[in-house]
């Protein structure tokens, strides 16, 4: 004999503090700054081989037929 147990699920409604905060997030989050792009022409070799670009391998480049 099989006893199935139906039981209430009790789920936490959000408060009306967060639903106000999640509203205005979504509202503004198009109008952010964007963030600064990393340009590495413009840096030195030293601090290009300090973040690990220049590791000794051909440089890698984008191909517009991979796309």
């Amino acid at each position: 004999m099989d006893y199935y147990a139906v039981e209430q699920a009790n789920v936490a409604r959000p408060s009306v503090l967060a639903r106000v905060a999640a509203v205005l997030s979504k509202a503004f989050a198009g109008h952010t700054k964007p963030a600064p792009r990393l340009d590495l022409d413009e840096m030195s070799e030293q601090i290009k081989r300090d973040l690990g670009f220049l590791d000794g391998r051909a440089p890698h480049y984008e191909d517009d037929r991979m796309r």
